[in-house]
This record gives C-alpha cells, structure tokens and sequence, in this order.
C-alpha cells in the first residue's frame, strides 16, 4: 500500500509540472492572472529601451538584414527598435553597410523606404547613408585595439613591470 501511494503521488506531481501553470483569464472578480501576459515587467522595459537605444545609435543595415533586395525580419526588427528610441532626431539617418552597387541595392534602399513609410515616417525624414555609421562604434573598440598590447611574453608579469 506505501509503494501505491508513493506512485500515485510521483504521478500527480508528473503531471501537475507537465501541465504547468497556464492562466486562463476568466471574467470573474479575483480570477485575473497573478501577472497579466499584457504587463509587461520593469525590468523587460528596460531592457526594450536599451535595445532601442542601441539600434538608434549603431543605425546600420548589414547584408544580414535583407534577402535579396527585401528586409528580412531581422531588418524590419532592427528598424522598429530604431523607431522605438525615444531619440527624435529628424532625419534618422539610416546606414546601410552593404555592397556599392549590385543587383539588389536599389530594391534595398526602397524596403527600407517601403518599411519606414509604412511607419509614418515620411520619406523626406529619412536620410539612407552608404557605408557603416562612423559615429556609431562602440565605447570598448579603442580598448579591444590595445589588447595585444596588454599581453605579457614569457607569462612572468613581475619581469614585465620593471
């Protein structure tokens, strides 16, 4: 009778964690879920600011962002984080890091264009830039630079500091 119940009990916990915890939202007072799925938390929040944050000053548009001549949807993500910034300055300069000219760089230009557009943004308040964003590199770069410098040969660091 003990192995019974301790079977039935290992069978009830089994399938109360398979099962999980899913809300449904019922129209009751006191039935809400204990954290609504359309709330979303502080530290969420933040984190969708610093993304947006970051996309608005990197500002550049990579080959990995289009298929072919269209935005993929890594692309359409990095412009709704830009547009997401609460940075307002007008025109948002667009950087596109890609290939002079070749067979898809005018239908590039326009999905990138087409996207913004259907955005609101106006296509006269958008500023499409050849190239990588030269004041968008980050903070650690002249750092990574001197790293081989920091390198000790011989692995003694107390001969290398005299």
């Amino acid at each position: 009778m003990k192995q019974f119940t301790i079977n039935f009990l290992t069978g009830a916990a089994t399938v109360l964690l398979l099962a999980g915890c899913e809300c449904i939202q019922t129209t009751g007072p006191g039935d809400e879920c204990f954290f609504p799925e359309e709330e979303k938390f502080v530290s969420q929040r933040h984190g969708m600011q610093q993304a947006a944050s970051a996309a608005r000053v990197d500002a550049t548009l990579y080959p990995s962002h289009f298929h072919g001549g269209n935005l993929n949807s890594l692309g359409e993500r990095k412009l709704a984080l830009m547009l997401m910034d609460d940075d307002r300055t007008r025109p948002l300069p667009v950087y596109m890091d890609l290939p002079a000219e070749d067979e898809f760089a005018e239908g590039r230009r326009a999905a990138v264009l087409t996207y913004l557009q259907a955005r609101g943004v106006p296509t006269d308040k958008v500023a499409l830039e050849a190239g990588p964003n030269p004041n968008g590199g980050t903070p650690v770069a002249p750092l990574l630079k001197n790293m081989k410098k920091t390198d000790i040969a011989g692995g003694d660091a107390g001969a290398a500091a005299q």
